[in-house]
């Protein structure tokens, strides 16, 4: 009986830090979607960025699990509507820390010709929460 009682304490705290942990995620997550937003706007006005009917494809890689959460949860407003006459391939990868003082997210994009693969520009913006 007091074995059981142990084990109910141990898996009811594992249950509290992980339902603590998932809200932190989301509420990251949640701020993610409103600013990665608000910087693709800011980057399709600038010359040289693609517009969504531009782009062939859109590839993302992620590094981490949390890096995997925050894009599954927030999910840019970017879409690869350029079909076979697409120009472009939108590579994006994206890596995500947690650390006593930061929760951070690096997305770093790759434009690529569509036709011949060829590298025309990469840049990367690093995102605090």
């Amino acid at each position: 009986m007091r074995i059981l009682k142990v084990v109910t304490i141990i898996v009811g705290l594992a249950l509290a830090a992980y339902l603590v942990l998932e809200k932190r995620h989301s509420s990251v997550a949640e701020s993610l979607t409103v600013v990665w937003n608000k910087d693709l706007t800011y980057l399709k006005k600038l010359k040289g960025f693609p517009q969504n009917n531009e782009i062939k494809e859109i590839h993302f890689t992620t590094s981490s699990h949390l890096s995997r959460t925050w894009l599954l949860q927030s999910m840019p407003d970017l879409k690869a509507e350029g079909g076979d006459k697409g120009k472009y391939i939108l590579d994006i990868t994206m890596d995500a820390w947690i650390d006593s003082k930061e929760k951070a997210l690096l997305i770093q994009y790759e434009l690529l010709s569509a036709s011949t693969k060829n590298k025309l520009w990469e840049f990367a913006r690093t995102f605090y929460f």
